[in-house]
């Protein structure tokens, strides 16, 4: 064990801990101070980082993973939809373009997919219709 300085304000053990270190080792128990994972190792290891103070969780066999922090973004939908078409701030003739374009270059079956357009921002109020895609997309799937 390495020399670590201080004590643990938490522990956590008795654990099926995933670290994703390099070797993406699975351990037993952690210890941590002030949000601060100071170790992850075994139950014994981390238990000599405990003091009366130190608060104890026990997992009893529970799996815990390293936390994913975002602010809200959605990771699938937001990646989907860099693969997409963006429509939200273009008017109607300019998303009807981005549908041809990537009608011209796909692949033959390949869907066309965009998302978030918004009609108040279009010159012509109306909402889009079959027909208009069918013009630029004919024998493509669109979503």
């Amino acid at each position: 064990m390495a020399k670590v300085v201080g004590r643990a304000d938490k522990i956590f053990i008795n654990g099926n801990i995933y670290t994703v270190d390099p070797g993406f080792s699975v351990v037993q128990a952690i210890a941590a101070r002030d949000g601060r994972i100071l170790w992850a190792g075994t139950d014994e290891q981390v238990r000599k980082l405990a003091d009366a103070g130190t608060e104890v969780f026990d997992l009893r066999g529970r799996t815990v993973v390293p936390g994913l922090i975002e602010s809200h973004l959605h990771p699938l939908f937001y990646g989907e939809r860099l693969l997409s078409i963006d429509c939200f701030t273009k008017d109607k003739d300019v998303i009807l373009r981005e549908v041809k374009a990537a009608y011209d270059s796909r692949n033959p079956g390949e869907w066309i997919t965009g998302a978030g357009w918004n009609e108040v921002c279009w010159s012509d109020k109306r909402l889009p219709a079959k027909e208009d895609l069918d013009r630029v997309a004919p024998d493509a799937p669109v979503c």
